[in-house]
């Protein structure tokens, strides 16, 4: 399981840090704090995508 900063993140999804910090904050986007550092799974990242592909299947609001 890779981990990787909300700064990868944000070039994999071509948006900014501080959006995928308020994705985690939303609860749109699954992480882990440490300290004062988010860390992200690729799977995460994977299913995140594919909500937002297919938001029909999603319970939750992609975006807001």
């Amino acid at each position: 399981m890779a981990l990787i900063t909300t700064q990868e993140t944000a070039k994999r999804l071509y948006t900014t840090p501080y959006t995928v910090r308020k994705y985690i904050r939303r609860g749109l986007l699954e992480a882990v704090k440490l300290g004062k550092h988010y860390l992200i799974t690729e799977k995460a990242v994977e299913e995140f995508l594919e909500r937002l592909r297919h938001p029909q299947a999603s319970s939750k609001k992609v975006m807001g």
